[in-house]
């Protein structure tokens, strides 16, 4: 198969079997030319980002409501690649996408050839809409209803801003893991690594293979986002306590909690399916990480046997993912009726890690999304309904936002449970 046959095999899971862009990609490269690699890489997170965009752009030229979804996406794959891979002659963007059209849809190639010819003639075309939040919707390629409720939950100075910071691919970050290197160690092994602004962040250039480094290999460094470190910090752990992280594959908050905890105490970590509890099994000897008991289970259904059990409780809830979309740009196309299907889920998994809190213990909730449902309405709603809970002062409820904190879209929860004494 050649690069952009990948590609549309590629795109083709992504948006009609809701594949996520991440793994795709992965199995897609595994079988790809080397030379193919970049172009691959460039065209799946493209398209799938700039889909709205590019559909404004080609709806100038054809009647997007009649053309068939296999010729669009080819027309997707053509515009993205005239209107933003400088590197690609037109010619050849124009002919090797129709090309590729008379072997897919055959009857489609005429209006393929057209519509590309057109776009590389006329380049970009300002986007035209007097609404604003569509103008935005389509500027920046984010669904409307999701342009609107983040102008209702956040104002209309950050909105721009906001959907601006996930118009690219976030920097990629690794941990140093501390009991097996030091910070000059690593930085002799892998002289591109730079500082960052965040505690224990260190960046790597874009498009770096970590796993196929053997610092990665050996466990001296590991792939962690500074938002998820974020939240580890928040968490307030220490040496000898007790810990539960509930819904904890891959594992890169289980490790870092560890390496806070100075590797002393007790982390239960629990993950539903099996292939992740596996993949988490491997990451914490890989990383070395012995204080860890990993359990396969659904952290949905309560266990009386923990109850009041653990110093600290992480829960890092199965979410929307909209704070993450510059990374995995597929979240946002989804349905907004699935993202509501969450919400009970979420609601459970907070009152279950309520009960095994211990008095005077913590509770940490976190998500990797923008949305006020899962988040502040989720804790809010926990807290009047278990007065046993404060939220603490020196954490309270955080958004931490690309544009404006410089890392993924996140959202903190701290709350303390009322030791028996305050209890009277």
């Amino acid at each position: 198969m050649t690069g952009r046959e990948l590609v549309y095999q590629g795109l083709t899971q992504i948006e009609e079997k809701s594949g996520f862009s991440n793994l795709i990609l992965k199995e897609l490269l595994d079988v790809a030319d080397p030379k193919d690699k970049g172009l691959i890489t460039a065209l799946v997170y493209g398209v799938t980002r700039e889909r709205l965009f590019l559909d404004d752009q080609i709806g100038r030229y054809c009647d997007l409501k009649k053309t068939p979804l296999p010729l669009l996406r080819l027309l997707r794959m053509g515009a993205y690649q005239l209107l933003r891979m400088d590197r690609i002659p037109p010619s050849a963007a124009v002919n090797e996408t129709v090309k590729l059209a008379k072997r897919i849809v055959p009857k489609g190639a005429g209006c393929c050839n057209g519509v590309l010819r057109k776009i590389a003639e006329q380049g970009e075309v300002p986007v035209s809409v007097e609404d604003r939040d569509s103008y935005l919707s389509i500027q920046y390629s984010i669904p409307l209803w999701l342009v609107k409720k983040w102008k209702k939950q956040f104002g209309e100075s950050e909105l721009e801003p906001l959907l601006k910071s996930f118009s690219e691919p976030p920097s990629g970050y690794v941990r140093i893991n501390r009991k097996k290197a030091t910070v000059e160690q690593i930085k002799k092994e892998l002289p591109e690594l730079e500082a960052s602004a965040f505690t224990d962040g260190y960046l790597l250039p874009k498009g770096t293979n970590v796993e196929a480094l053997s610092a990665w290999k050996e466990g001296r460094i590991t792939v962690m986002q500074p938002s998820s470190m974020e939240a580890c910090r928040k968490a307030g752990v220490k040496k000898g306590m007790r810990v539960c992280d509930m819904c904890a594959a891959p594992g890169g908050k289980t490790m870092y909690l560890a390496e806070l905890m100075e590797h002393e105490g007790e982390i239960t970590a629990w993950e539903l399916h099996p292939h992740r509890t596996e993949l988490l099994r491997k990451n914490l000897e890989r990383m070395d990480v012995t204080i860890v008991k990993t359990d396969c289970r659904d952290s949905c259904v309560y266990e009386e046997r923990y109850l009041e059990s653990f110093d600290v409780v992480v829960l890092d809830v199965p979410c929307s993912g909209l704070g993450v979309i510059g990374r995995k740009p597929e979240l946002k196309w989804q349905d907004p009726d699935r993202i509501r299907e969450l919400l009970p889920v979420q609601e459970q998994l907070l009152n279950n890690a309520g009960a095994y809190v211990k008095r005077g213990g913590r509770l940490l909730y976190s998500t990797c999304t923008l949305n006020k449902a899962e988040n502040e309405t989720m804790v809010t709603k926990f807290l009047e309904q278990h007065p046993e809970f404060s939220l603490e002062e020196e954490v309270g409820m955080r958004n931490l936002l690309p544009h404006r904190d410089g890392m993924g879209g996140f959202f903190i929860a701290r709350l303390k449970k009322m030791s028996e004494e305050s209890n009277g």
